[in-house]
């Protein structure tokens, strides 16, 4: 065309850039890009909608997407204002590449220019926004969207619930939960109402929180201590003496405007009396009497206490070494016939071992294992960190008995064993030398029957515990 005298136009310009922006990832030529919009100044043209049109399409193509940012927003200086299919191409560009802020600013842009924006790039712009706890940008198209007609799948929907409740907004975890449960007619799980005990939380309305617990319990899903509904209630009550007590005194307003209590907000109160204050302080803060008058109200408030409850109990029974108290509520918490859990055995453990005679961890160990409970690998540490620091060789017998239940002890704790003196491989070889000795005793203890003299184990207290490794289903007194 330059050589025979003949002056390219807009519309050529259009289709030459058209075809930049067409050409595969992997062939684009950013440097024969700017050569074609250079020489459309050069022939004196000017740059109409069409051509920034072709040339950020380009530019999105070669993933230059700042530079396709900085000459879009550059448009409206020059008195050009792209219509709905540019602000789409950047809006989905800025969704591509993670920048909720960036696709936002273009959808409200693309409203101000009265354009209608596609349902669809609402539901679009909410899922980055939620994804990325982006709150203007989720609050924004949330309301957008309830006016035009929701039409959410459930993962943008649980995304947002999550986002509401980092950000304490369980007004909008109630509205999803209901647009779940009336338009889309979902069976919800568990996971669809922890966020809302979360956002309360957050919003510092243990109150509704508390109350939450029930309505969790309502919808049929358990709720034990220290699980993801109870952990926020647990950090936040737990600062000092008065929040503990403002949590107790809501559970009281509950009972009074005919609330039913959850057992678990009352376990979760005595739990955080285990451990009031910063998490750095030198030693646990425990209050005892708050936790036992929290207990005793239960019947006040109507609450039944349960396994959860004892373990709760016991929790600061462990932590303020008291063994006597822990008897006493394991033996009240039988005469109410109430099982005890995994949990309630090994916290009962625990407590044991904070004393200096552990005799009755092993008995609770055989009682855990007879009814099928199997044993935390905490409970095992807690036997073999207590046998070692006495120089008692059952520290084996619970260590082998621990790896046949296939718990893994992190390195860490085999390092502390051989600090503190003993070396968990060796002794298995001491005791596996005794074993073969003491059956080979017994094998020739057979072959002589007529003989009266008794087998000699020198008294040896190794010994003692090679016939309990051999029968392995005595029971250790």
């Amino acid at each position: 065309m330059k050589l025979a005298n003949i002056n390219p136009n807009l519309t050529t310009y259009h289709y030459l850039l058209r075809t930049c922006a067409q050409t595969p990832v992997s062939e684009q030529d950013p440097y024969l890009r700017e050569q074609i919009f250079e020489m459309i100044t050069n022939d004196g043209l000017q740059p109409d909608l069409k051509i920034y049109e072709c040339y950020i399409d380009s530019l999105l193509a070669g993933d230059e997407y700042e530079r396709a940012f900085e000459i879009f927003d550059s448009l409206k200086s020059k008195n050009i204002y792209p219509q709905v299919e540019l602000y789409t191409a950047m809006i989905r560009k800025a969704i591509s590449i993670y920048e909720p802020g960036i696709a936002l600013n273009y959808l409200k842009s693309l409203e101000q220019n009265i354009f209608y924006a596609p349902t669809s790039l609402y539901n679009d712009v909410l899922r980055l926004c939620a994804y990325e706890y982006y709150a203007d940008g989720v609050l924004y198209c949330w309301e957008k969207l309830k006016h035009r007609g929701l039409n959410l799948d459930e993962g943008v929907c649980i995304d947002i619930i999550y986002f509401a409740a980092r950000h304490g907004r369980p007004d909008l975890v109630v509205q999803v939960i209901e647009y779940l449960m009336d338009d889309r007619k979902l069976n919800l799980q568990k996971l669809h109402f922890i966020p809302l005990t979360r956002a309360y939380v957050n919003a510092g309305d243990i109150k509704n929180a508390m109350n939450s617990l029930n309505i969790i319990r309502q919808a049929g899903f358990q709720v034990n201590s220290f699980d993801t509904a109870t952990t926020g209630i647990y950090s936040s009550i737990r600062q000092n003496n008065k929040t503990i007590d403002e949590a107790y005194y809501y559970l009281e307003e509950l009972h009074n405007e005919g609330k039913i209590i959850d057992v678990s907000a009352l376990n979760v109160i005595i739990a955080a009396c285990a451990n009031i204050g910063k998490r750095k302080m030198p030693r646990r803060n425990v209050d005892i009497s708050r936790a036992l008058e929290t207990y005793k109200s239960a019947e006040k408030l109507g609450v039944k206490p349960n396994a959860e409850t004892f373990s709760s109990l016991l929790f600061v029974c462990h932590y303020a070494k008291r063994k006597d108290l822990a008897d006493q509520l394991w033996k009240e918490m039988l005469e109410l016939k109430v099982v005890p859990s995994t949990l309630t055995y090994s916290r009962m453990i625990a407590v044991i071992c904070t004393q200096d005679d552990y005799e009755e961890a092993f008995v609770y160990l055989e009682e855990m294992k007879a009814k099928n409970l199997l044993p935390l690998r905490s409970v095992y540490e807690k036997i073999i960190d207590k046998c070692v620091q006495h120089g008692d060789t059952r520290a084996v017998l619970a260590l082998e008995e621990a790896e046949n239940f296939e718990h893994k002890f992190p390195r860490s704790f085999y390092q502390d064993l051989r600090a503190k003196g003993f070396d968990p491989e060796l002794t298995k070889k001491i005791i596996e030398s005794q074993k073969k000795n003491f059956d080979q005793q017994k094998i020739s203890s057979t072959d002589n029957s007529d003989e009266t003299t008794p087998i000699n184990d020198n008294s040896n207290a190794m010994d003692e515990f090679v016939d309990i490794i051999a029968s392995k289903a005595n029971k250790i007194n």
